[in-house]
């Protein structure tokens, strides 16, 4: 299944159920898909590809980016706006 970000914060409940029953769920922009929700269940976790994987609880989530680079740095130019360079602590 492939739901929208929007979609994923509206339903929420049936999603992470979804999930639960063995359904990997892929949350995707128009352009690409984000990140996919897989069980963690011995039986029904997926084959690691190499992506970052986070999270410990019931359900994995690996996101599908291969852009880590620019996205480290537009959060450190955010976290450096919003609360000072490093020089400043």
């Amino acid at each position: 299944m492939t739901v929208s970000p929007q979609y994923l914060l509206e339903h929420y409940d049936d999603v992470a159920s979804a999930v639960n029953n063995g359904e990997t769920v892929e949350v995707s922009l128009p352009e690409k898909p984000v990140l996919r929700l897989v069980s963690s269940k011995p039986e029904q976790v997926a084959e690691q590809t190499g992506s970052r994987v986070l999270g410990g609880g019931t359900a994995d989530v690996r996101f599908l980016l291969d852009n880590w680079d620019e996205v480290d740095r537009d959060w450190r130019k955010s976290f450096d706006e919003k609360f000072g360079s490093d020089e400043t602590c």
